[in-house]
């Protein structure tokens, strides 16, 4: 947990540098004018959605860990070069290259829980995961008022680049050491505990891991899109859309209580994950789950209108109108897995039953294959 945690608290830090560096005169020094530097928060975006699914792939041939490791050193150099960029379009090929190389922490995250943590303990792992984020965005913020004061030859924002380039990339290193890419693998554990994690995670059943692409696997993977807290998400956003902006702290409360939506996504992973069997179908699923996310991040800015502003009619109908469809899908997703267990009537399997299931699991079958799967909700 602490390895996968601090990578991801890094890929927070690392794709929000930008916006820090604005504030020490990146954009006066590079010539940035209008809409550009949103197009350059954009851009990352579409990075990571076009490189979203063969990295998925990538995933399934080669080592978790050691893939994973050699990212997050080569995206710790492409942050390097974005010292180097002297105009837009340094800029902006230093951006879409971080997000191509950041894909691959998601998806492979994903991977990483289902071969080491049962399916009980997801959520509360994905929770601290994803919670990491936040403990990178406080950081990024002190060390960059700090950096940015910085007294050398170099813009002080280019420093900033410079100083996390050094540590992401020490990371990368650590990760390629340390994180094994599977429980098998794990030269920290004895045999006997090899087989305990593997006994652990059986109840899974879904693959531990398997190197070759299966087709069929492919063409049958869910999306599986959950909703939580919609409630206060909603209420915050109805709230800080309609109290007056003189009472700054009430917007602001309204603001922390909108930010329950992260919850959203992390039991969306949580489910995804945990109701996904096969290699294959599994990476797949991963896939379109984040290129999901990567089309909201790239589309959402174009929806607040300057000349709209400070109301934005049009960007907050378009969240009213995405917590229906979130609304939709959680209450479509609940019907389509109870008439499945309902239909392979898991809550009277017998013991046999079940570890046959267990069996298929470590056979690569799908979950739809394995007619002695159940699906959590």
């Amino acid at each position: 947990m602490p390895l996968i945690c601090i990578t991801y608290m890094l890929q927070s830090i690392d794709k929000t540098t930008l916006s820090y560096a604005a504030v020490f005169d990146l954009r006066a020094e590079v010539g940035l004018k209008g809409t550009q530097y949103s197009w350059l928060g954009s851009l990352f975006y579409l990075g990571y959605l076009f490189w979203e699914y063969p990295t998925s792939l990538l995933l399934q041939r080669f080592p978790v860990a050691k893939f994973m490791s050699g990212t997050v050193i080569v995206w710790g150099i492409i942050l390097m070069c974005h010292a180097a960029a002297h105009d837009l379009a340094g800029l902006a090929a230093a951006r879409t290259f971080l997000g191509t190389l950041e894909a691959s922490i998601n998806p492979g995250t994903m991977i990483i829980f289902s071969m080491w943590y049962k399916r009980s303990e997801h959520p509360l792992r994905m929770g601290i995961w994803i919670g990491s984020a936040g403990i990178g965005y406080v950081l990024a913020g002190i060390a960059s008022f700090g950096i940015g004061h910085i007294g050398g030859s170099l813009s002080s924002w280019k420093y900033m680049f410079l100083i996390w380039e050094a540590i992401t990339t020490s990371w990368g290193v650590v990760i390629y050491l340390v994180l094994p890419d599977s429980p098998l693998k794990a030269g920290f554990l004895s045999a006997e505990e090899r087989r305990g994690v593997i006994h652990r995670i059986r109840e899974n059943e879904t693959s531990m891991e398997n190197k070759q692409f299966k087709k069929a696997q492919y063409l049958n993977a869910r999306l599986a899109v959950i909703m939580v807290c919609l409630a206060p998400f909603l209420a915050g956003t109805i709230g800080t859309w309609l109290v007056p902006h003189s009472i700054l702290y009430g917007r602001l409360v309204c603001l922390w209580i909108s930010f329950s939506y992260t919850a959203t996504w992390t039991l969306s992973m949580s489910v995804a994950t945990a109701n996904t069997a096969g290699h294959t179908k599994k990476v797949t699923t991963n896939a379109f789950l984040l290129i999901g996310y990567c089309l909201g991040n790239f589309i959402s800015p174009f929806f607040f209108l300057a000349e709209q502003a400070p109301w934005y009619e049009l960007g907050v109908g378009m969240m009213f109108f995405c917590i229906g469809v979130q609304v939709v899908s959680i209450v479509g997703l609940w019907v389509l897995l109870w008439n499945r267990n309902r239909s392979r009537e898991t809550a009277t399997m017998s013991e046999r039953d079940l570890i046959k299931g267990y069996e298929n699991g470590f056979r690569d079958l799908t979950d739809l294959e394995n007619v002695h799967f159940e699906y959590v909700y």
